[in-house]
């Protein structure tokens, strides 16, 4: 059976057709999280939190480090914290993310146990204000 040009024409635009219908599918199904959900208000407040970074950054005010013995993360603040906040982000889902109030002891360390966290990569931010300045600081950490 021999074929001639419009019909050869009209099968490849119905696969095409059905190849698009396929892709438009799987791309419609994909779950997209945003990094928050107030972004564009993140955003026109980032110069403050560049300012916070910097006095970290300048004072040298805190050390973050996992304890496999522990099974935690040991953070070592060098000032006395008035208040701060942690947030354990997960870049790919924002169902696990968890924030925690900053509750250091008399030597300036608090320890966040990592058992309940699912391992792969998690980004810790800090938050915390010490003598009347304001604080941030954000690592990406690999659980175990």
């Amino acid at each position: 059976m021999r074929m001639n040009w419009g019909n050869k024409l009209l099968i490849s635009l119905i696969v095409f057709a059905g190849i698009m219908a396929t892709m438009v599918t799987i791309a419609m199904r994909e779950n997209i999280d945003l990094v928050d959900e107030n972004y564009y208000q993140k955003e026109i407040e980032y110069q403050d939190r560049i300012d916070q970074m910097t006095n970290n950054f300048e004072a040298g005010a805190l050390e973050i480090r996992l304890d496999r013995e522990l099974s935690s993360i040991v953070l070592k603040f060098n000032d006395k914290i008035e208040h701060g906040l942690v947030h354990l982000f997960r870049p790919s889902n924002a169902g696990e993310d968890q924030k925690i109030q900053l509750l250091t002891d008399e030597n300036g360390l608090q320890l966040i146990s990592y058992k309940g966290l699912k391992s792969g990569l998690w980004r810790i931010k800090i938050e915390w204000s010490a003598e009347s300045d304001e604080y941030y600081s954000e690592q990406v950490l690999n659980i175990p």
